[in-house]
């Protein structure tokens, strides 16, 4: 999983310091506009992919976001088991 996180880290971010590396020491009027653009969105999308990745090879971590996304408990929880909450009359103490 860390392996995968580092090439996908590296496939995003590369394309943008390529273009970086071309403005700072080549003409940065020859670079393709589109090249241009898409890198730094390709680049900053890279947050996206850690938790992807994370729930794509973790099976624990990806039943938790399964339940989580079909509003499943871990627990049920009924009212008869729970503790009455109640306010203590008792003066604070400083």
């Amino acid at each position: 999983m860390s392996f995968i996180m580092i090439v996908m880290f590296l496939a995003a971010w590369s394309p943008y310091s390529i273009v970086c590396l071309w403005a700072s020491f080549g003409d940065p009027k020859k670079i393709p506009t589109p090249m241009a653009i898409i890198a730094p969105l390709f680049a900053k999308s890279s947050t996206f992919y850690n938790p992807c990745i994370y729930v794509i090879a973790n099976k624990k971590f990806r039943r938790a976001i399964i339940g989580m996304l079909r509003c499943q408990t871990r627990q049920r929880i009924t009212i008869s088991n729970q503790l009455p909450m109640t306010a203590s009359t008792a003066p604070l103490n400083p």
